[in-house]
């Protein structure tokens, strides 16, 4: 496997070519903002409302369901105040508008990671007293529209952000904030926006299993728990050992607990998506070749809108006998070549992109 750099790192890198800093502090994205409250839009207004302060990340995911009719949009701003100008980077995804729930959630994902990993994002400044588009999306009825943006601002006076419903583009957006009182999806601002698990597997030993997406957090601005950690990135790490002289094969399957899901993964060197898979079944993630002696395989996810967590993960080794043509990644061998900055590897076992 390619060396996954730390996310903060990215931040870091993003941060400097926006500032031309020689020092920026590591930074990490400190909290979560979610709305999908009410998940089922009816008429133009603001769906959710939060702040941005220098220096301090903040990651927004968003899904919401369209029941307007016409040339609907929904869009993503920010305002500054003033006085003076401010400045943000924005590492974002988004995915829909779709009449397929899973694959609106699902495209959203793959957008994000891919930009996230690829420390991907756009730099903006704001004029005192004036509106920013992050994004418009289309929103047509019956449409889902998913999307995340992580922002990070870099200076300047505090700053407010919107979701708003319109009901035509170019509408003035209305300041109102919608409620539905028998909606109990989930809007609010969360404490934990990244998770890490770690865990250790011996090649041969029986299947290991990880579960994530079970987390319920504390809402920090309303009564609503969020539920199945949405909008919350995932950094799993396996340490494993090979006491074989020869590559294994390390297979990963995903189980899903709580009801159909799909889910998408990087490992640092590709996407790996997987399709709607119902609860209790196993749908395969990937193989890995695993050196001998002590490695690494680093994984990052998000729960995605619209699917049932928690998932499962199932950890297992691979016969040769047993092995299938699909892609094959690698663990990364520690203290070894493999390390960034050198090229040693196994040899390319890759067959079919997967």
């Amino acid at each position: 496997m390619r060396w996954l750099p730390s996310l903060s790192l990215l931040w870091l890198a993003l941060l400097t070519a926006l500032a031309g800093a020689q020092e920026l502090p590591n930074l990490t994205v400190q909290a979560l903002a979610f709305s999908d409250h009410p998940e089922k839009v009816h008429q133009a207004g603001q769906l959710y409302s939060g702040g941005l302060s220098p220096l301090k990340p903040l990651r927004f995911q968003y899904y919401h369901l369209s029941q307007m009719q016409g040339s609907a949009r929904l869009s993503l701003r920010i305002y500054n105040p003033g006085p003076g100008k401010a400045s943000l980077a924005v590492i974002a995804g988004a995915g829909g508008p779709s009449d397929d729930y899973f694959l609106a959630g699902h495209r959203n994902n793959v957008r994000f990671l891919t930009n996230l990993v690829a420390g991907y994002g756009r730099p903006h400044q704001i004029e005192p007293g004036t509106w920013l588009e992050l994004a418009d999306h289309p929103f047509p009825y019956d449409g889902v529209v998913s999307g995340t943006a992580q922002m990070l601002q870099l200076d300047g006076p505090p700053l407010s952000f919107g979701l708003f419903a319109l009901a035509q583009p170019g509408d003035p957006v209305g300041l109102t904030l919608q409620s539905e009182a028998t909606d109990v999806h989930a809007r609010g601002i969360y404490p934990v926006a990244d998770q890490r698990i770690e865990r250790g597997y011996r090649v041969g030993d029986p299947a290991l299993n990880l579960a994530f997406g079970a987390v319920r957090q504390t809402n920090l601005w309303e009564k609503t728990e969020l539920r199945g950690d949405y909008g919350v990135l995932y950094r799993i790490r396996l340490h494993l050992t090979n006491p074989a002289s020869q590559p294994a094969r390390l297979r990963i399957q995903v189980n899903p607990r709580g009801g159909e899901a799909t889910a998408t993964f990087h490992d640092g060197l590709r996407l790996l998506e997987v399709p709607n898979t119902l609860a209790h079944q196993l749908a395969l993630l990937g193989e890995w070749l695993v050196p001998p002696g002590e490695s690494t395989l680093e994984l990052l996810t998000l729960p995605e809108g619209a699917s049932s967590y928690p998932v499962r993960l199932v950890v297992t080794t691979v016969s040769e006998a047993a092995t299938q043509h699909f892609s094959l990644g690698y663990a990364t061998r520690k203290g070894s070549a493999d390390e960034p900055g050198n090229s040693t590897r196994e040899p390319d076992l890759r067959s079919v992109t997967w």
